[in-house]
């Protein structure tokens, strides 16, 4: 009774009081909803410009497609067949005769024994070599294994002066260098 009585006494002040509390309940109801609002809307702007940016990247897709292309077969061809022995050895033939150098030895070794299958398109074909020559004709040598047509890894380079180590006397001369080599080619898959 008491509260009738004070809402008889003060009723603007009452209908105050509770509008005050319903529109505080409604401004913080819509305080919560607009956090929430902006983290959508963030989220929303984010998918919009990843999809922007895939449909402006999509209008290129065709030329990398085909650039793409080019450049596979330009890779397939510059590859070593594993089972083409005589092509491979007269890749390294024509470096000896460009160069001038002996080639003293000259082999395919076994492929390596991995138990991880590394590479899924290609191989490897090493190779180990020794060749005689003086020493601008075997850098000469080095240089154009590495920057041949294949694509070479040289694992193990050995300089060393040949067998006499002396000055020919007639000539004063070194005796010739011998490299040795242990290499891989890229090669196609087995």
């Amino acid at each position: 009774m008491k509260l009738q009585g004070i809402a008889k006494t003060y009723p603007v002040a009452i209908a105050s009081a509770i509008g005050l509390l319903v529109f505080a309940s409604l401004g913080f109801w819509r305080s919560s909803q607009a956090n929430d609002l902006k983290e959508e809307l963030a989220a929303r702007e984010q998918e919009s410009e990843r999809l922007t940016n895939n449909v402006r990247n999509s209008a290129k897709l065709n030329s990398q497609l085909e650039q793409m292309g080019t450049l596979t077969e330009s890779i397939k061809s510059r590859l070593s067949n594993p089972g083409d022995l005589a092509t491979n050895q007269q890749y390294f033939y024509k470096f000896e005769s460009d160069n001038k150098v002996k080639l003293t030895d000259l082999h395919q070794l076994p492929p390596p024994r991995t138990t991880k299958k590394l590479y899924s398109f290609y191989s490897t074909v090493p190779y180990s070599l020794r060749a005689t020559g003086d020493y601008e004709h075997i850098l000469k040598f080095i240089r154009a294994i590495e920057s041949g047509p294949r694509f070479a890894v040289i694992n193990v380079a050995t300089l060393d002066v040949s067998a006499s180590g002396k000055k020919d006397e007639d000539t004063n001369e070194l005796s010739p260098l011998t490299l040795s080599l242990t290499l891989e080619l890229l090669g196609t898959a087995p």
